[in-house]
């Protein structure tokens, strides 16, 4: 951060502090951008954890950032963002499955359909983004750059004593602010079948987070971070594997709904082409097998989750954030 640490840029103005800490996190994303560019190992991952990093700091400062950071920048970063989301969900799915113990003779023709689809589905949505990306990414990358460059700062020039707000005293209000939010959604969260209260519980804690990633230099902010590192990791494993659930049962509606065409074709001696669609008595059993197996063990991380967030862990986190807060020193 402009060689500047975490302790020193908390006293300078907010608006002029929360550009610095954009402006790195920019960077940030721009070196992601080259290894995703190079086709490197991990490069999507890592570019995906730097536009949320920094579409975070974004929101988390818009009042600050809105006089030069333009709404269709936001947006258009916001899009590209959701862009990469299909292909990031269906290789967790592949993933899962690969883990997956040995399964009933009976039930494997589904598991090879499930692979077989997902690799084709995910293969297909990785070419999209990656074109998107390479094709508008690198532009918006240099608005924003330049949107970030400067700002404006009106002070009363009839007011001696007159001084611009500090990162200090914004972002004590934003980790406030944003960790109330999370015990709401947490306290919203009643079971593994909420996936949009869990979702929404998992963001809350990770703008918490990102919030407290730009105070490195505060050992009370970095364990709060491995902690709500647990909490969007326990919460993930929950909502991807619902999703994936969600996923076989919308699956098999469509193959059934083709195998029926199938057949009515086949009874009035008409031609159908449904060649690439399987025979659903013979997919059927698998997919319902990884289906009860993924519920399951979403409850599981679920209720391992909430046992392991209670009263007793919540309060000890706000503590925390207090210390970390007054440690801060005077705004």
């Amino acid at each position: 951060m402009n060689g500047k640490s975490s302790r020193e840029i908390l006293a300078q103005p907010v608006k002029r502090a929360a550009r610095v800490i954009a402006r790195a996190r920019l960077d940030a994303v721009r070196e992601a951008y080259a290894r995703f560019d190079a086709d490197q190992p991990d490069g999507l991952h890592d570019l995906r954890v730097g536009l949320r990093r920094l579409r975070s700091w974004l929101r988390a400062f818009r009042p600050e950032l809105d006089d030069t950071v333009r709404g269709k920048t936001r947006r258009r970063l916001r899009d590209l963002t959701q862009a990469t989301n299909a292909a990031r969900d269906i290789e967790v799915w592949s993933d899962w499955i690969a883990t997956q113990p040995r399964v009933p003779p009976r039930a494997r023709p589904g598991l090879r359909y499930m692979a077989k689809w997902l690799q084709a589905d995910r293969d297909a949505a990785l070419r999209k983004s990656t074109k998107r990306l390479r094709a508008r990414l690198p532009n918006q990358l240099d608005a924003l750059e330049n949107e970030l460059s400067s700002y404006n700062a009106p002070v009363p020039a009839d007011d001696d004593s007159a001084s611009e707000t500090t990162l200090a005293v914004a972002i004590t209000e934003l980790i406030e602010h944003t960790h109330q939010r999370f015990t709401h959604c947490l306290d919203r969260a009643g079971s593994a079948k909420g996936v949009s209260s869990i979702h929404r519980c998992r963001i809350a804690a990770k703008r918490l987070r990102y919030l407290l990633e730009a105070l490195a230099d505060f050992p009370l902010a970095e364990q709060a971070v491995a902690q709500l590192v647990e909490v969007q990791d326990a919460l993930g494993t929950v909502r991807d594997l619902r999703l994936f659930v969600d996923g076989v049962v919308q699956r098999i509606s469509v193959i059934a709904m083709i195998d029926a065409r199938r057949r009515a074709a086949r009874t009035l001696h008409m031609d159908v082409d449904a060649a690439s669609s399987p025979v659903l008595a013979r997919v059927r059993p698998g997919m319902l097998l990884l289906a009860k197996r993924a519920r399951r063990e979403a409850d599981a991380a679920f209720e391992g989750f909430r046992s392991a967030w209670d009263e007793e862990r919540l309060a000890s986190l706000e503590q925390q954030l207090g210390r970390l807060i007054e440690s801060f020193g005077p705004g």
